[in-house]
Order: structure tokens, then C-alpha cells, then sequence
């Protein structure tokens, strides 16, 4: 599956506020978030592959979702996966907390001062965001295809049975 065929299932499962007007604040929110859940799952002494994918499929759903509200093409990503090292994978995914602080403030910003967003500015963070999914992925071996169709069934199963809202991984 390439990422443009995610995105465009990713699109059929999307129900928040303002979807497809540019509202780029909710998947950013989300993000957040998801990516700390990630952090969290691949941080404990028990290691839970099936969760961890789950989880990796949630951030890379906010992260399409983003790119889509911006018009960014994520395809254009997937050349960053070509310069990938694996060397010290932990830091580079805390890193990535502080890519979503600055980003965060960014945004902030952007709100506040009433000016445009800066598609190169949204299209560096995704791309380093990107980045960090990608080699912990080549880090476990893993291929991005099944953590993508993972999510897909996943968010297409809630979808059938109208439990998209809500909270809670297994719901």
C-alpha cells in the first residue's frame, strides 16, 4: 500500500471538526498524543509488538491527516526512509518530543499572529516525524505495510460499528 493509498482510506474514517477545511490543529493534537502513546509502549520492559504497531499506525494516521488538511503530498516522504541509520534509535525518538514542542509552538504562533501556515515549515516537521516512525520500524524489522492495513482494518472495524468517537485503544 503506498502512503497516497492510506491517506485516501485515512480520509473515509476522518470525523473531526472542520474535516477538510484546513484544520490542521486536530490530527496536530493528535499526533501529540499518539506519539507519546507510542514512546510509552516502546519504552516498557515488556515488549508488545502487535501494540506497538498499533500505536505506530495512529501516529502515521495524524500524520497523513495533516498532510492532508495542508495539501502536502507524503508521498514525497518516503524518500527519507533511503537515508536511514538505525544507530541510537532511543534518542532519536525522544527527539521527536521536542520536534512536537517546537512545532507546537509554531503553530502557536501562527494562530495567534493570524499569518498563513508555512507549507515548508508543516512539510520539515512531518518529514522528521516521519523519519524517526520509519527507523524504528527498519530498527524491528518491520514492515510498513501491515502497521498501515493494521490501522486501516482497525479504524474501518470502529467505522462499521459507529465507535470511531470515544476513547480507549480497544474499543
Amino acid at each position: 500500500m503506498t502512503i497516497q493509498q492510506y491517506q485516501e482510506k485515512c480520509i473515509t474514517t476522518a470525523t473531526y471538526p472542520r474535516f477538510g477545511n484546513g484544520n490542521y490543529i486536530y490530527p496536530f493534537l493528535g499526533l501529540s498524543g499518539e506519539f507519546g502513546e507510542f514512546y510509552e509502549k516502546q519504552d516498557n520492559y515488556i515488549y508488545d509488538e502487535i501494540e506497538q504497531k498499533k500505536e505506530m499506525g495512529d501516529v502515521m494516521w495524524y500524520l497523513v491527516m495533516i498532510c492532508y488538511e495542508l495539501g502536502i503530498d507524503m508521498e514525497r516522504l518516503r524518500d527519507t526512509e533511503e537515508s536511514i541509520n538505525t544507530f541510537d534509535v532511543g534518542y532519536k525518538l525522544k527527539d521527536g518530543f521536542l520536534l512536537i514542542s517546537k512545532f507546537a509552538e509554531y503553530l502557536k504562533k501562527v494562530e495567534r499572529d493570524g499569518n498563513d501556515i508555512s507549507s515548508i515549515q508543516v512539510t520539515n516537521f512531518v518529514r522528521e516525524i516521519y523519519k524517526r516512525l520509519m527507523l524504528y520500524k527498519k530498527f524491528r524489522g518491520w514492515e510498513l505495510d501491515e502497521i498501515l492495513q493494521m490501522n486501516i482494518d482497525k479504524l474501518q472495524d470502529r467505522k462499521e460499528r459507529n465507535v470511531l468517537h470515544g476513547s480507549g485503544d480497544n474499543r
